[in-house]
């Protein structure tokens, strides 16, 4: 699964227990949903793209919220993904990946991303 469960509509919320469910019946291995664009931009609390009924569908502005902090049971599961997955010599992101990472050996492609998911995953979303 390649990312942007949210801000498609009043059903994040059914979207996204649908993929938890998913991920949690699959065989180890088999699934990797990972983070796109809005799944980061509603963890660091920018709801530019969120609709009063998507908001609705949480059961409000703050139940919402509490749903996307880091301990919330959408926070956590979101803050647990990727923004990549390597499967065998294939690497899934969501939305691609610039021509400059793609210089170098594997591993040096696997760091950068390592990095990148360590500054998407840092502590500032504990604000939101």
């Amino acid at each position: 699964m390649g990312g942007d469960l949210l801000d498609r509509g009043p059903d994040s919320v059914e979207m996204l227990r649908l993929f938890q469910r998913l991920q949690s019946q699959a065989p180890p291995g088999r699934m990797f949903p990972l983070l796109g664009n809005h799944e980061v931009m509603n963890l660091s609390g920018d709801l530019r793209y969120v609709t009063k009924e998507d908001i609705d569908s949480f059961g409000g502005s703050r139940e919402r919220r509490k749903a996307f902090e880091a301990d919330g049971w959408a926070g956590s599961w979101l803050r647990s993904l990727n923004i990549s997955a390597r499967v065998a010599d294939t690497v899934f992101v969501h939305g691609g990946v610039h021509p400059m990472w793609l210089k170098g050996s594997g591993d040096a492609f696997e760091e950068m991303i390592a990095d990148a998911s360590e500054a998407l995953l840092s502590d500032r979303w504990n604000a939101a």
